[in-house]
């Protein structure tokens, strides 16, 4: 349409998007493409008992080459069934303390926002 018109890039990003209709379903189309399961991360805003650190998680992603499905909750969180089945649980993002002020915790972003914040502190330094 008009949006694909006035940039391209963005009609070539969207190409490259694959919907699923479940977690599992998501899980059996990357393992069928890259030849093995791949490790499932999950985080929100709501993230209980995270059980790795962005920088943490970076380092693995430098050094495994098994694939990464990151799924992002909303600020109500993730169904417990995802909880359950993920294999890494990331924090929530918060403001960095050495930006922001101390003590805020602000975080309801955009999943697009969540996802853009991932991304950079994952493998921005690559």
């Amino acid at each position: 349409g008009e949006g694909a018109r006035l940039n391209p890039l963005r009609a070539e990003a969207m190409c490259r998007v694959t919907v699923a209709a479940s977690l599992e379903a998501a899980c059996s189309a990357i393992a069928e493409l890259c030849g093995q399961p791949p490790q499932v991360v999950v985080t929100s805003a709501q993230m209980p008992d995270a059980d790795t650190t962005w920088p943490g998680l970076a380092q693995q992603l430098r050094q495994d080459d098994r694939p990464v499905l990151i799924v992002f909750g909303t600020g109500w969180g993730l169904a417990p069934e995802v909880l359950a089945a993920a294999d890494l649980r990331l924090p929530a993002i918060v403001c960095d303390p050495e930006v922001g002020s101390p003590g805020d915790d602000y975080n309801h972003l955009s999943v697009r926002a969540a996802a853009a914040i991932t991304l950079d502190r994952l493998l921005g330094a690559r």
